[in-house]
């Protein structure tokens, strides 16, 4: 029985190009800083080592905290002053990054159907950022952050997928168990290895990312048309 959806977002919810997305965006907001008095290419590599530290995070501290403590370290100066000039990156110049991501045709009414179906639903995009950058990414895509539950991110999280410790503290946040989640994504390894905890998984075969061509005949896959009939079939 499925009582809970997490859903990935980029590539899922949204349109994304990716790699294009990541470059720019590493791009903006070192050129934003550098404004700021501080060296692009090692703020640039700084921050790449704070996010590669998030993304093997062991659950003992916030994402949030793994990246401030390896981000500070990596440049060598306490830059966690400088939080409130983060959130105002987000709210401003990160927009340049917009043109790489748009709206999928008919995810907004998705998520509407299965919130008239009772599902719990949930935002589970890889927690590496503050909430602002999910919610003005849903925004560029058409979608607000309402439907769901929970939105993680590197404020309430300590793990980043593919591990299980992500999925686990999901379920514990919403008092689940991972046999009634459905993880949906795009992802072969960040979004399918929900499986492995239990969870039932669909994977969107649009914008598909397989980095390991790894088979996937063995899952339930297709459009937003053909997870609805999965659900449907699951749901009770």
């Amino acid at each position: 029985m499925i009582t809970t959806v997490l859903f990935d977002l980029d590539g899922t919810l949204i349109h994304m190009d990716q790699d294009d997305f990541i470059k720019n965006y590493f791009q903006q907001i070192a050129m934003y800083f550098a404004k700021l008095g501080y060296d692009p290419v090692r703020f640039t590599k700084s921050m790449q080592i704070g996010v590669v530290a998030m993304m093997t995070n062991n659950g003992e501290k916030l994402n949030q905290e793994v990246f401030w403590k390896s981000f500070c370290e990596a440049y060598g100066e306490d830059l966690s002053k400088e939080t409130e000039k983060f959130e105002r990156f987000y709210e401003t110049d990160f927009d340049a990054v917009k043109q790489y991501c748009g709206t999928k045709p008919n995810a907004k009414e998705l998520l509407e159907k299965l919130r008239e179906m009772g599902l719990r639903l949930v935002l589970a995009s890889n927690s590496v950022y503050p909430p602002i950058a999910y919610e003005k990414r849903m925004g560029w895509g058409g979608l607000t952050p309402e439907p769901f539950e929970l939105l993680t991110s590197y404020e309430n999280m300590h793990y980043c997928k593919p591990s299980l410790g992500y999925f686990k503290e999901v379920t514990e946040k919403l008092g689940v168990t991972p046999e009634e989640c459905l993880m949906v994504g795009n992802d072969m390894s960040d979004d399918m290895s929900a499986r492995h905890l239990g969870m039932k998984v669909f994977l969107l075969t649009d914008y598909l990312i397989n980095p390991k061509n790894e088979d996937t005949s063995n899952l339930p896959q297709g459009n937003f048309d053909d997870l609805i009939k999965y659900i449907e079939e699951n749901k009770s």
